[in-house]
């Protein structure tokens, strides 16, 4: 009887302010583990190189391959070493057949 008499004098708003907040939380979770970050390694590297060609900031090599500077030069030697690791890429590929699928006994 005690318990009945208490159940009846709790607040249940608090209750479902919490249940609410924790669904609205389990939303925002969900939301953030399918958000894939990106990230190219190649194209660091490529502007740390062309910065240092040229003594300039990697920021500035940036700037100009978004198009908010023009540099010939720097865009130039850029697309130069792109171009030209594209092309080696390529070629190892070529000489090197990779089937993921098909495994090897040694």
């Amino acid at each position: 009887m005690w318990i009945i008499k208490n159940l009846q004098n709790l607040d249940y708003s608090k209750f479902i302010r919490i249940y609410l907040f924790s669904i609205s939380e389990l939303k925002c979770m969900e939301k953030k583990e399918h958000k894939a970050i990106s990230h190219d390694a190649q194209k660091t590297w490529i502007v740390k190189k062309v910065a240092g060609m040229y003594k300039v900031s990697e920021r500035f090599v940036y700037m100009v391959i978004n198009g908010e500077k023009d540099n010939e030069a720097i865009f130039n030697s850029y697309m130069d070493i792109l171009q030209g690791s594209n092309d080696l890429v390529k070629a190892v590929e070529e000489l090197v057949p990779f089937n993921p699928k098909q495994t090897t006994a040694a």
